[in-house]
């Protein structure tokens, strides 16, 4: 190889290495977006338990907490805010507290303990706010 092709060569190398270095992969594979999941699977539920809540509908809360706590999870093992990729640990940690408020409320509504339920919600929305404000989704 002459001396042109070389630096050709490294150049290419060179060219390549910040797509490779830069990729949103975790644990392997692309991430989902933390906004398509709340818009997606977070809202659509939350509603639903308000709905519930405001009919004193208590029976039906449970398999919708446990359908939020599972979308919770998704968002903390799996997500990642689109505005934000290199705020990934604080969005982890924010996703976290988000996912064991919706577990504790779960608990709450296995244990059919419907008094604690409101202020469960209004931490879980506290907690959406907080998310939305700091990794600026709308």
């Amino acid at each position: 190889m002459n001396s042109k092709h070389a630096l050709l060569y490294l150049f290419t190398i060179f060219l390549t290495l910040p797509c490779a270095c830069s990729s949103t992969e975790i644990n392997g594979s692309t991430p989902k977006y933390a906004r398509q999941l709340c818009t997606e699977a977070l809202q659509p539920t939350q509603e639903k338990i308000e709905e519930a809540t405001s009919k004193q509908q208590w029976q039906q809360l449970p398999p919708l907490f446990q359908q939020l706590q599972r979308s919770a999870k998704d968002m903390w093992k799996n997500c990642v805010p689109k505005n934000s990729l290199n705020n990934i640990h604080s969005f982890r940690a924010q996703a976290k507290v988000f996912f064991q408020i919706c577990q504790q409320a779960l608990q709450t509504a296995n244990q059919q303990k419907w008094d604690k339920i409101p202020p469960l919600i209004k931490k879980i929305k506290q907690r959406c706010s907080l998310c939305h404000d700091e990794f600026k989704f709308p």
